[in-house]
């Protein structure tokens, strides 16, 4: 099964934070990101997304159905993501769209390493897969892509 992590794009400051809208620079990021992501993306995706506004607001160019979740919110816990995610035993494929610093915890985890927590850029993805064979689990990193490594192939 597939597991992808995208990162919000760049937010604009300001308050509350839940309503923060993404910039500019970030808007045309999350399009460049949707447009490298749909042709690539799995079958049978399950896509959960934080309830903030630049997060709804960097999930949109996909144009595909997505559940507003909780457990994805700023400053839950790695732990939870990869709960909501119920991966990698689920039988979908899964993309969350969420935030720092959480994310790079979560990649830490299912990276296994004794890094606790890894760098993720702004409107980013890393996409991990996995294969199953008589109760052992092995996860591969499929693709990290920045919205920078796009600049010109949009």
């Amino acid at each position: 099964m597939e597991l992808i992590l995208w990162r919000h794009a760049e937010a604009a400051p300001g308050t509350p934070d839940e309503a923060r809208p993404l910039t500019e620079a970030g808007r045309r990021h999350a399009q460049g990101m949707a447009h490298w992501l749909q042709p690539r993306l799995p079958a049978n995706l399950h896509i959960l997304c934080s309830p903030a506004l630049r997060a709804r607001e960097t999930v949109a160019p996909l144009a595909l159905p997505h559940d507003i979740d909780e457990a994805i919110a700023k400053d839950r816990p790695a732990t939870d993501l990869l709960k909501a995610a119920d991966w990698p035993a689920n039988l979908h494929n899964v993309m969350l769209v969420g935030h720092q610093p959480a994310f790079g915890e979560l990649i830490a985890i299912i990276l296994g390493t004794s890094v606790t927590w890894w760098d993720m850029a702004k409107g980013g993805v890393w996409w991990f897969s996995d294969t199953q064979e008589e109760e052992k689990t092995e996860v591969y990193v499929k693709a990290v892509m920045a919205p920078w490594m796009l600049d010109g192939r949009q």
